[in-house]
């Protein structure tokens, strides 16, 4: 027998996107499909209108990519796809459809108050999630490091306070799960680092326990919405979590950078006069030292991750995305990014994060402005950290 065809039935752990919507603008989409013995296996729908256009195995049967196509015949309901191994053994798996994306109120307008908060530190609203399974050190509100308790449902319970304030719109930090475990080796004056911020990503398409579930999320969407405020997502894709399973076995060969400090030169992303040692220096470069740096070169990954963006924002009704760390990724990436959103959900703000105080390095990735490289990066809107550090500087 050959030694490399599974002897037995493919498992799969996971479907990424878990699903879609049918009154989609983008009706072809790539599945990234976890599990093991996936090597030579074929993938078939079961049903006519929602077909599998192209399968690639990657080394080892641990992941698999499905690109499916979603004709507008479909229905709202979940699909049943069948994984047969060259043996003929058989698994399946399922992926939703709903009718519609979520619905969002608006864009971000000039007159709206935005009020920043990290769920952790906001209100506790579920104690039974402070300490969830694995993770049940890491809940400590006696300790500034530690997980203090904060969670969707406690801005749930508070959105009438932020209302009374004067609160138009509420910016989240990250609500991606994290690491369940500290990393001993990382102390921060003698204290455990551990990210209650939750911007090292171990899952992009789950919500870490500390904060509550989907159901969670989505009664929070529905109740901001009733009393007219707008949400934005904190979406990170320059990086990743130092605990991601991408660090030990990533999808394919490319889809982390290799590891090596940034040289935090912002301007060498952009500037003509840099040597592409001195780009990749940024835009290549692990951030902080630590969290790995994704590769949106890799064509796989960017599909990933620009469906990811979309995915939050079509199932939960997000009205705006919240950029992190955009100038640390290619603007060519950003360009496909930003146009996907824009088709998808008409009107969304796409919000950038360039922290520096150069107006015109700051301005580049503003919609509309090609700058260095001739790319339109399509930001609706940035950070305004040039006024910031002219005002801090006075």
């Amino acid at each position: 027998m050959d030694e490399t065809v599974p002897a037995k039935a493919a498992t799969i752990e996971r479907i990424e996107p878990p699903s879609w919507w049918i009154e989609t603008k983008h009706p072809h989409i790539t599945l990234l499909v976890t599990g093991t013995g996936l090597t030579r296996v074929r993938v078939a729908s079961s049903h006519p209108n929602v077909r599998v256009r192209n399968v690639r195995v990657t080394p080892g049967g641990r992941y698999l990519f499905v690109d499916i196509s979603i004709s507008r015949k479909a229905t709202a309901g979940r699909y049943r796809f069948t994984v047969q191994t060259p043996l003929g053994l058989r698994t399946d798996f399922a992926f939703d459809l709903a009718s519609t994306p979520a619905t969002r109120i608006a864009p971000l307008a000039p007159n709206d108050a935005l009020y920043h908060l990290m769920p952790d530190r906001f209100s506790d609203g579920n104690t039974s999630n402070n300490q969830p399974k694995g993770a049940e050190s890491l809940y400590n509100p006696n300790r500034p490091r530690h997980f203090h308790g904060g969670d969707l449902r406690g801005i749930e319970q508070k959105l009438g306070y932020l209302k009374d304030l004067g609160v138009t719109a509420i910016w989240m930090t990250p609500i991606y799960k994290n690491a369940a475990f500290a990393d001993p080796n990382r102390l921060y004056s003698g204290e455990p680092v551990i990210d209650y911020h939750l911007y090292g990503a171990v899952d992009f398409y789950t919500i870490d326990p500390h904060l509550g579930t989907h159901a969670d999320l989505l009664a929070l969407m529905k109740a901001a919405h009733r009393l007219g405020l707008k949400v934005l997502q904190d979406q990170v894709c320059n990086h990743t979590g130092p605990f991601h399973p991408w660090t030990k076995n990533p999808p394919t060969p490319t889809w982390l950078n290799p590891q090596r400090d940034n040289t935090w030169q912002l301007l060498d992303a952009v500037s003509p006069a840099a040597s592409s040692a001195m780009r990749d220096g940024v835009l290549r470069g692990w951030f902080a030292g630590f969290l790995p740096d994704i590769n949106q070169d890799d064509a796989d990954c960017a599909t990933y991750l620009i469906q990811n963006a979309m995915w939050w924002v079509g199932t939960f009704g997000f009205d705006s995305i919240r950029q992190d760390t955009i100038a640390y990724v290619s603007a060519t990436f950003w360009k496909q990014w930003s146009h996907a959103l824009h088709k998808e959900f008409p009107g969304i703000t796409l919000l950038g994060e360039v922290l520096d105080g150069n107006a015109a390095l700051v301005s580049r990735y503003q919609k509309g402005q090609k700058g260095f490289g001739s790319v339109d990066a399509g930001f609706d809107t940035l950070f305004d950290f040039p006024s910031y550090f002219a005002l801090h500087n006075i």
